[in-house]
């Protein structure tokens, strides 16, 4: 079986990155015992918990996507 992703597959993940909301991700951060397993987390580049109680949350660049997104959707398929 290919791991290989079609096109269609690329368009969709990025517009998916490209539209992606952090409000699951800040529920993860601000809320607990959260089923992660619930969540939409496919934005999240980056997520820390620091020890000072601090958290850090770091999504995808929906401009990039955008950017990507555009160039893949110009091209014949």
């Amino acid at each position: 079986m290919s791991r290989r992703k079609s096109r269609e597959d690329l368009i969709g993940l990025l517009e998916r990155l490209a539209f992606y909301r952090p409000n699951d991700a800040i529920r993860l951060a601000m809320e607990e015992g959260v089923d992660i397993r619930k969540l939409r987390l496919e934005g999240v580049a980056e997520f820390k918990c620091h020890a000072n109680g601090a958290m850090e949350l770091k999504v995808f660049d929906r401009t990039k996507a955008l950017e990507l997104l555009l160039a893949l959707e110009g091209e014949p398929g």
